[in-house]
């Protein structure tokens, strides 16, 4: 657990996230996004510091720190990041791909806190006649079989 009163094996969300952020930085990206796991229950859309401060989920809370930590290292405006909290499902991961393309300088880098959601936004891209990673880079984070 996080205090301590608890052994436990976990995965360091900070770090892993920040290594998958520097790999995109590493590449010369400066635009992001963010698609976040839930903060909280019953939750999507953009998120507020606020929502994150509050989040009900330390994991997701930990991983937005990691990615917004790397950005920050490079000179990212992390204020500008967009953060979508999906329900880490199909709909919510299109409705926050569409929200966040929608803006007039969309990302050219896409941070998933999972690795769902990132096969989400390869499908929705290509549909889009985006190329990955031509047009696009995306990273997710989990290591799921797929």
């Amino acid at each position: 657990s996080e205090d301590g009163s608890v052994a436990a094996i976990g995965v360091d969300n900070i770090a892993g996230v920040g290594m998958a952020a520097r790999h995109l930085t590493d590449l010369g990206h400066r635009r992001f996004a963010v698609l976040a796991l839930p903060f909280a229950d019953d939750r999507t859309g953009i998120v507020s510091a606020d929502q994150v401060r509050a989040a009900t989920y330390a994991g997701t809370r930990n991983r937005l720190t990691g990615y917004l930590r790397e950005l920050s290292r490079v000179g990212v405006d992390i204020s500008k990041v967009p953060v979508y909290e999906t329900a880490n499902d199909v709909a919510s991961t299109k409705a926050g791909l569409e929200t966040i393309f929608a803006s007039e300088a969309p990302p050219t880098a896409i941070l998933a806190m999972s690795d769902r959601t990132a096969l989400v936004a390869l499908e929705w891209l290509s549909a889009r006649g985006l190329s990955v990673p031509d047009d696009v880079s995306v990273v997710g984070f989990d290591d799921v079989p797929e």
